[in-house]
């Protein structure tokens, strides 16, 4: 890594979100992942922005050289 200026980490905008409402799966056959590609274009479009929950929006941070982040 180059280090510029003590500079070591930098990150801009970085986000992460939850979709509400979602049951989470296991692993699927073969034959279901077949089927759920072939029925993708007919079915319903994803959930609104509403269903989202944003646990992080818009963060930046930087890090310098000698700083400690847990």
């Amino acid at each position: 890594m180059t280090v510029l200026n003590g500079l070591s980490i930098q990150a801009n905008g970085v986000g992460k979100s939850f979709r509400l409402g979602m049951a989470q799966r296991g692993y699927s056959t073969l034959r279901e992942s077949l089927v759920n590609t072939a029925l993708r274009p007919v079915r319903r479009p994803p959930k609104t922005a509403g269903d989202t929950l944003w646990a992080l929006r818009d963060v930046s941070m930087t890090i310098h050289e000698g700083e400690v982040v847990g």
